[in-house]
């Protein structure tokens, strides 16, 4: 025979039980819209070029990144044309082996809330091969990049036939407190403030 619960005991749990069950579960974050994939041409790939600024990511961690002149005059543009603009995280940089070439793998964490647009998640991982702009900075700092924070301007693109998600483009900067307050200043002129 079981012993009888207390009413205190009873009202708690089923009140536990309406808690549980009057709460959501956490909405997913809406994709961004996917562009047709031809777009990526001309000044759509200038700006989503899969690159990043010269001296975003210094030898020293405590160094701020330096501004890139060649870059800085596209925020603007990148901005009005991106599907989200945010900071992230570098968590970890692995090489692996593909078709006889090195390829970087690397894993990016989506810090705060999107500076513009939309965030495609809580983290992406961006795979860079010998023929990605990236390929150069990667393997000459390997190390440091780890930990790192970075602007990443992100657009989304119709995936191939085989592929379950979108494809995307993208553009990093060194996330300098130089840069984050131009990027504000250039949604404020966009009236995205």
């Amino acid at each position: 025979m079981r012993p009888a619960l207390s009413r205190p005991l009873l009202v708690a749990l089923l009140a536990a039980s309406l808690t549980l069950t009057a709460c959501p579960p956490p909405a997913a974050p809406a994709a961004p819209p996917a562009h047709p994939a031809e777009q990526w041409t001309g000044t759509e790939a200038k700006l989503f070029d899969d690159g990043i600024d010269v001296g975003a990511v210094p030898a020293a961690p405590e160094v701020e990144p330096p501004r890139d002149d060649s870059n800085d005059h596209l925020i603007g543009q990148r901005l009005s044309e991106s599907d989200g603009v945010f900071v992230v995280k570098v968590r970890g940089v692995s090489r692996e082996p593909v078709g006889g070439q090195l390829r970087f793998k690397v894993e990016l964490v989506i810090e705060g809330e999107p500076l513009a647009g939309r965030s495609p998640g809580h983290s992406l991982l961006l795979f860079i091969g010998p023929d990605s702009p990236c390929f150069g900075t990667v393997r000459g700092r390997e190390a440091e990049i780890i930990g790192r924070k970075l602007v990443m301007y992100y657009r989304a693109y119709v995936p191939p036939k085989d592929a379950d998600a979108p494809s995307f483009h993208y553009h990093l900067s060194g996330a300098s407190s130089g840069l984050l307050a131009d990027v504000k200043k250039q949604l404020e002129l966009l009236g995205n403030n």
